[in-house]
């Protein structure tokens, strides 16, 4: 979809300045490490907002090395500032830090400190709105969109408004109420002044690909054109290109779609892309049916075939199986068309994908009708019918209700401009009754938006009472969490007062044993040997799909690796799961690595993380 942020200019003079000459142009751990280390607290927080602005070649190490230190630092966030921290968010989120950007996020809007200061939370729910519109998340970018729709009306920022109308129009768009995708993107065009090419060659596009799922391909093919007049053929991305392809290739465009797909299949070659290669290849393939060069249709087909066995993408090899069968059916090969549509059908039945089955059981009644086999064509018909009105939804009733007011509404200026024009040609009754006509129609229209917004309002505030008191749950929850804690922290150091003591008891002479030895027990019958199971219990009432969820995901997981998982999503450290669990630091070490490998992760990925998004 495209991510639309800026960032306000930081300086680093003044107060805290640091040396950015020290900063390299080739990232160096040890030398970054020991300019931070060396640095005070205000100097610290601006080095991470400098290196993350810079561009170097080893990203991975500087992701690493930004994640470590952004989190050591909300540790204790002593001379962070609202200011900085909107810049930070800014900053990390445009140069591609996500997670970092993300933690960023979650920090100014849930913790202690950001409660204090809440200056941040417009721009924290418009981070994580589009963290997860860019990592396909539905639920959390709906979660954190609605809470970034709260801001809408009282910002004056049109980074605000662009972004929440964008990802709002991304989430209609995913449930297939496409008409009010198209709306939202209206809405966001709104906000962004002409001269911003960048911002209106993403919307543009984002709004040729709405028209296209929605089939107005010349709707389509027109903002297609004005993303490309404010950008170039150039600036697409792989995707990008095969879908301007798909648009020119569908608006009978064939000149242009051919030089389209010949860039793109040269730049997925040139950059071993080679999923994004095959569907190239799928594309072009699509385009020399339409233009009835079927042999090198077939010939681009199998290409893409090939490379989609040798990767293993079995969703490729379905398409091209469709693709294949209306290159049979356009040459008259109806048998041949219909043997490749009987490869794709168990593939299609398991995937059971509306826009897939529209697609299939359109080409079946297709081949069905030309052999005039009118009882399977009109059952095939059906089918398509039912696909096609499940892909586009309650896509009817949406548009009625939308073009009705919007034709009102030019009507009514319509007849305003017929009645000046023709007002001496007719009587005052007519144009008195006329003029009254007018005031209705927009009466309804004013009465129908006050409404509208009204029941908006009404929903919004409703979602925010919600959120607060999933909040003030959560709170409660994390205090009942601490308590048990401590609880095990007091358990774990009577058990060691009690150890230590039973071994000097033995190197005392017997007169005075018996003493110390009563005075063991008695520390002995005060321990409580079950907090750990009653922090299980609590834990599991609280989180109370956890413990469920991650034998789902590692089933050869252990009782004791599981309660290692409950204490690492708290966000504990190794040191501090040794003493609550009366292990050495390095058994837990060696427990975090064997959880790593039963959940399969890899070195880049952060164990605390993954538990965490683990519900």
């Amino acid at each position: 979809m495209g991510y639309i942020l800026n960032s306000c200019s930081y300086s680093m003079e003044g107060n805290g300045e640091v040396d950015k000459d020290v900063i390299l142009s080739e990232f160096s751990r040890t030398e970054s490490d020991e300019l931070f280390d060396s640095a005070i607290d205000a100097e610290q927080w601006k080095l991470l907002a400098e290196v993350a602005k810079k561009n170097y070649s080893n990203t991975p190490d500087v992701k690493n090395w930004l994640g470590e230190n952004v989190k050591w630092k909300l540790k204790n966030p002593k001379a962070l500032t609202t200011e900085l921290l909107r810049e930070l968010m800014y900053t990390m989120f445009n140069a591609e830090y996500l997670d970092e950007a993300k933690t960023l996020a979650y920090f100014a809007l849930y913790s202690t400190w950001g409660k204090r200061h809440n200056e941040n939370k417009d721009v924290s729910a418009l981070i994580l709105s589009n963290y997860y519109a860019l990592n396909d998340e539905l639920d959390s970018l709906i979660k954190y969109n609605d809470i970034l729709g709260g801001y809408v009306e009282q910002e004056s920022d049109s980074i605000i408004q662009i972004n929440y109308h964008i990802n709002q129009a991304v989430i209609k768009r995913k449930k297939g109420d496409f008409f009010q995708s198209v709306v939202q993107y209206y809405k966001a065009l709104e906000f962004i002044p002409q001269t911003d090419s960048v911002k209106l060659a993403i919307v543009y596009h984002n709004l040729a690909v709405t028209y296209l799922s929605l089939e107005y391909f010349d709707k389509s093919l027109e903002y297609l054109n004005l993303s490309i007049n404010y950008s170039s053929i150039n600036d697409l991305s792989l995707y990008k290109l095969n879908t301007a392809g798909i648009l020119f290739s569908k608006s009978n465009v064939y000149d242009q779609a051919e030089e389209i797909f010949q860039t793109a299949i040269d730049a997925a070659k040139k950059e071993g892309q080679n999923a994004l290669l095959a569907q190239s290849y799928a594309n072009y393939g699509n385009l020399k049916r339409k233009q009835k060069n079927f042999s090198k249709a077939l010939e681009y087909m199998h290409k893409s075939d090939s490379i989609c066995l040798t990767i293993g993408l079995d969703f490729g090899i379905l398409i091209n199986y469709i693709n294949r069968a209306e290159v049979y059916l356009d040459q008259g090969l109806y048998k041949m068309a219909s043997d490749e549509l009987e490869k794709a059908r168990q593939s299609i039945e398991h995937i059971n994908d509306v826009k897939l089955n529209k697609e299939f059981y359109n080409l079946y009644y297709r081949i069905q009708d030309a052999i005039g086999n009118k009882a399977e064509a009109n059952f095939y018909y059906r089918l398509y019918n039912e696909n096609k009105n499940e892909y586009f939804g309650d896509l009817s009733k949406t548009i009625i209700v939308e073009w009705q007011l919007e034709n009102q509404k030019n009507q009514a200026l319509k007849k305003e401009s017929e009645y000046e024009l023709s007002l001496e040609k007719k009587n005052r009754d007519i144009l008195f009754i006329s003029f009254l006509l007018l005031l209705a129609a927009l009466a309804s229209v004013i009465t129908y938006f006050v409404l509208f917004r009204r029941n908006v309002r009404e929903k919004k505030e409703l979602e925010l009472e919600k959120q607060k008191m999933a909040y003030e749950l959560e709170i409660k929850s994390k205090e009942l969490l601490a308590d048990t804690i401590r609880n095990i922290s007091i358990s774990s150091l009577k058990n060691n007062i009690y150890v230590e003591l039973t071994s000097i008891v033995k190197e005392l002479p017997k007169t005075h044993q018996n003493k110390l030895t009563s005075l063991a027990n008695k520390i002995k019958q005060t321990r409580k040997l079950s907090e750990l199971d009653e922090f299980n219990k609590r834990f599991t009432q609280i989180y109370e799909g956890f413990y469920h969820n991650l034998r789902e995901i590692a089933p050869d997981i252990t009782p004791n690796e599981l309660n290692i998982c409950a204490l690492i999503r708290l966000n504990l450290t190794s040191k501090e799961i040794a003493l609550l669990t009366n292990r050495t630091e390095r058994t837990v070490e060696n427990i975090r690595v064997s959880i790593r490998k039963k959940l399969k992760l890899t070195p880049e990925s952060n164990l605390q993380q993954e538990l965490w998004n683990i519900n």
